[in-house]
């Protein structure tokens, strides 16, 4: 999980000096004549897919809305959890597989520029569930929680105003889980753990 977390950072850092460039020009220069600026100020529905959790066999996405320079809406994923990233989630948690991580999440972003290109910075809160099931004895059971994740990342058009591509990084807070207070619980949430996200997306005017 490190390697991989690692190996998403310096990604991510690649592509902010490869794109740095073109999104200079993109905010410096002044709007066509069908007006980036004016589409930007309008409402739009935004719909993510999250790349990232392709990975481990899972899928997951957003929906939202823009309004100048604010994002706001609904994430949502479900995905199995290999060993490495059980160990970063959960603690505790040895001899057992996590068989479904679901989360339900609200979201808001910020973006440093009124065209909504370049960096941002945002968060989210998130209900996340764990299925597992005890290696040894096909016991399951679940572990819920709650977490509270600041996340920074970039935002890179593909052409125009509809498509983009979104990295970014955050850090899932655990606010509460329902094994806290029980003593005879030995598999609890994460205090803390390292967020990622590679999304593809589409901006829709409404």
């Amino acid at each position: 999980m490190n390697n991989l977390f690692a190996a998403l950072v310096i990604g991510a850092t690649a592509l902010t000096i490869v794109s740095r460039p073109a999104l200079s020009r993109a905010d410096d220069s002044p709007p066509p004549e069908v007006g980036i600026s004016q589409q930007a100020a309008n409402a739009r529905l935004v719909v993510k897919y999250d790349w990232t959790l392709s990975t481990t066999g899972g899928a997951g996405g957003a929906l939202g809305m823009q309004f100048g320079r604010f994002e706001v809406g609904l994430m949502g994923f479900a995905t199995p959890l290999p060993g490495q990233f059980r160990d970063t989630f959960l603690t505790g948690a040895a001899g057992h597989q996590v068989t479904l991580n679901w989360g339900a999440e609200i979201y808001g972003q910020w973006y440093a520029s009124p065209s909504r290109r370049g960096w941002f910075a945002g968060g989210l809160v998130s209900l996340d569930g764990f299925g597992l099931k005890d290696q040894a004895t096909d016991t399951k059971h679940n572990v819920h929680a709650l977490y509270i994740a600041p996340r920074v990342g970039l935002r890179i058009p593909l052409g125009g105003e509809w498509f983009f591509f979104e990295p970014s990084l955050g850090a899932a807070m655990r606010l509460w889980d329902d094994s806290l207070g029980n003593d005879a619980a030995v598999i609890h949430a994460q205090p803390i753990a390292p967020l990622t996200f590679l999304t593809l997306g589409c901006s829709l005017p409404l």
